[in-house]
């Protein structure tokens, strides 16, 4: 992660957005522990049709 912050900051980029599945709660905590706030939740929805 500090490397890809450190590349976003040398190319003046100012945000990194990320998506983790709603089930992975340790990746959550990581990102979180990294200094990421949640921002909003989705819900994907899908249909299949044969």
């Amino acid at each position: 992660m500090l490397q890809a912050e450190s590349w976003a900051k040398k190319q003046g980029i100012r945000k990194i957005r990320l998506n983790s599945g709603g089930a992975r709660k340790e990746a959550h905590e990581f990102y979180r522990a990294q200094g990421f706030d949640s921002e909003k939740a989705q819900i994907c929805f899908m249909k299949d049709f044969y």
